[in-house]
């Protein structure tokens, strides 16, 4: 584990880049900071590729609905939070 990995079980946690890459012979690749890295070792290989992807598709649906004039739909938390902010 790392210092960054603290975060990982809220998922607010930042993937380490190097973490999964192997080390090549003269030393270089894969995470030098170990336990000292502020990015996270426990998320899965393939982490930080599957997020920028994520973020791309929220990012052309938010502009997908602005052009239309039309505002994301909330997540059903968001409306869960409502509903118990009335009471």
């Amino acid at each position: 584990n790392s210092k960054g990995s603290a975060l990982h079980s809220l998922g607010l946690c930042k993937p380490c880049a190097w973490f999964h890459r192997p080390a090549d012979q003269s030393g270089g690749g894969s995470c030098r900071y170990g336990e000292e890295c502020d990015f996270c070792h426990l998320c899965p290989e393939g982490e930080i590729k599957r997020r920028k992807r994520e973020k791309q598709r929220m990012l052309k649906t938010q502009v997908s609905l602005s052009s239309l004039g039309e505002t994301p739909a909330t997540t059903k938390e968001e409306e869960e939070e409502e509903d118990h902010s009335v009471e």
